[in-house]
């Protein structure tokens, strides 16, 4: 009965031994899944980091049939709620003809493929978009942004193209009216001076 017992210990033994590969395996498996888990369930931790501080450059608008080229100073903030950011524009110098400030508010959502915009004392536009959520594993990098809307009973596509870098933000709006064919409405192109700015109150 003992011997029986003995072997029947080491046949368990054996077992659990020949199987313990399989164990680490599925452990290693489900860590990883873990992980994963937890980076798609917070994708945007860090995703107005690389925006935020001081950019100065210029801003070329397409007025009238001509092209207007402005120096424009801008400010990004992120609201004290983290939900979204806060763009300070200031187009050309005080004193002169083009001077201007606006304050407008970018809110990103990769998961959602979704962009909401909003000029202070407006209403939100909410843009979809391709390539957002790379941008967001990234940090770094392009996506577009597009909406359709009726403009003075005209249906109108508005397009945005955006690539942040390390030291650059360029962007560009476009235009069109059948969704095939577009022109360059405005183009924004910046230069970093400073890093992240504190959170607005």
């Amino acid at each position: 009965m003992c011997e029986g017992a003995a072997s029947f210990s080491l046949k368990n033994k054996g077992f659990v031994i020949s199987r313990l590969p399989c164990l680490v395996l599925i452990l290693l498996c489900y860590s990883l899944r873990s992980r994963c888990q937890i980076t798609n369930d917070h994708p945007t931790a860090d995703l107005y980091k690389n925006f935020l501080g001081h950019w100065t450059g210029y801003n070329e608008s397409a007025q009238k049939g001509s092209v207007v080229h402005t120096s424009l100073d801008l400010v990004v903030t992120e609201e004290k709620n983290g939900k979204s950011m806060r763009f300070d524009y200031t187009y050309g110098k005080k004193g002169e003809k083009d001077f201007e400030r606006l304050t407008r508010y970018v809110e990103l959502r990769p998961t959602d493929a979704v962009m909401i915009l909003r000029w202070k004392g407006e209403e939100k536009m909410t843009y979809k978009t391709d390539g957002l959520e790379r941008f967001a594993q990234d940090g770094f990098g392009r996506f577009t942004a597009e909406q359709q809307r009726f403009l003075s009973q005209q249906k109108v596509f508005d397009r945005g193209t955006f690539e942040l870098q390390q030291k650059t933000f360029f962007y560009k709006w476009e235009r069109s009216t059948d969704g095939l064919h577009y022109a360059v409405t405005g183009v924004f192109a910046l230069a970093r001076e400073t890093s992240a700015t504190p959170t607005t109150n």
